[in-house]
């Protein structure tokens, strides 16, 4: 077994038990009891970038052709792209978070309402995220209630992030 100090063991766990157990697309892979080593070499490469910062948003997506699968991770200081080969390869690139230059959002409830009395505004929401350096990201990559439902946290820190209230 090998000997993973903290705080990466610990980061590495709550990404596997609380993220990405509870994404729809990635649920299959993070409960078989034999995980494909790219998903472990995934956890260790994006604990050791965290280095114990907490995490504020995660969203993953699984692809077909030569990547895998795709993950984004929030943190206060920091957007960290992944992408996984098809042969496994994992290499996460961090990004500082001040140098996004744009967001843009779609709501999915119109703000005159509709007759459905359980709709909610601003309802659903889709980001995407211009950064300086890094490629435009769309957000959420799953759609489990989990990105669904901290995407309008994390909307309204990136929305304050880029300029002051006018």
């Amino acid at each position: 077994m090998v000997n993973i100090p903290e705080p990466f063991l610990t980061t590495a766990q709550d990404l596997h038990e609380s993220e990405f157990k509870m994404m729809n697309t990635w649920r299959d892979i993070a409960m078989q009891p034999d995980l494909p080593r790219w998903y472990g070499v995934l956890l260790s490469s994006l604990a050791w970038m965290l280095n114990g910062e907490p995490v504020e948003y995660v969203t993953a997506s699984r692809q077909d052709g030569d990547t895998l699968a795709r993950v984004v991770v929030f943190t206060g200081t920091r957007i960290i792209l992944s992408d996984v080969a098809e042969g496994g390869d994992v290499v996460p690139i961090a990004y500082p978070r001040e140098r996004i230059k744009a967001i843009g959002v779609q709501a999915e409830t119109s703000v005159f309402g509709s007759r459905d009395p359980f709709e909610s505004w601003p309802g659903d929401l889709r980001v995407v995220v211009v950064h300086e350096d890094a490629p435009v990201v769309a957000l959420p990559l799953d759609q489990s209630p989990r990105s669904r439902g901290r995407l309008p946290g994390l909307t309204e820190a990136l929305r304050d992030s880029i300029g002051p209230k006018a």
